[in-house]
């Protein structure tokens, strides 16, 4: 019997499979969702509008299931004695320190967060300005803070799941009103705000100032 003349190489197909066939390709690994930035300034001069060094920095974002608020500046940090990351610590405000204001603009409701630059941080809800619905601060669950300080400046990151937020805040993106703030330096201090809250006395608490999250 004839064989085709093809038949040897039909053969030699059939009994050695491709290099892909025997290395299929390794699956591709799944890329974390990217950041979503909610607000995010470089904020260059003060309360004051007088020019402020060091490029200080602030975001506001949310990834993955978490709220993130992140600060930093090219320049050495003016800390509170002692403080330490994601310790919860009232007066941060008296020294080098990032700040949010997220308002429920339904109820008046807000919550303030301080952080400092070694990631120690602070958090209040208000049901007014000035009121402090939590006398003592509102340790929320659930939350991580950390951040670096050295000779050639900061960066502070403090995060937590949305759905560890106060429910009085009702937090939603379109809806929720915000403002970003630095409170930094020493002698005198230096207030810088994200959002134009209508001069005078630095005052970070006029909600119906602040702007709503997009």
């Amino acid at each position: 019997m004839l064989f085709p003349r093809r038949l040897p190489l039909l053969l030699a197909m059939t009994l050695i499979p491709p290099a892909c066939a025997a290395n299929p390709p390794a699956a591709a690994t799944p890329h974390a969702a990217p950041a979503r930035v909610l607000l995010a300034r470089t904020l260059e001069t003060d309360w004051f509008q007088a020019p402020v060094a060091g490029r200080p920095t602030i975001s506001l974002a949310i990834e993955g299931g978490d709220l993130v608020l992140s600060g930093s500046r090219k320049l050495p940090a003016f800390c509170m004695p002692g403080d330490h990351a994601n310790a919860f610590t009232e007066g941060l405000w008296n020294f080098d320190c990032a700040e949010a204001f997220l308002l429920n603009p339904e109820n008046g409701s807000y919550l303030e967060i301080n952080l400092s630059p070694h990631g120690a941080w602070w958090a209040c809800l208000f049901s007014a300005p000035r009121v402090r619905a939590t006398p003592h601060g509102m340790q929320l669950p659930g939350v991580a803070g950390r951040g670096t300080a050295t000779s050639q400046g900061w960066q502070t990151q403090w995060r937590i799941p949305l759905a560890n937020l106060p429910k009085e805040l009702a937090f939603s993106p379109g809806t929720t009103r915000a403002n970003l703030t630095f409170c930094l330096d020493r002698e005198p201090q230096r207030h810088l705000t994200l959002h134009d809250l209508g001069g005078g006395k630095p005052d970070f608490h006029r909600p119906e100032k602040w702007a709503k999250v997009e």
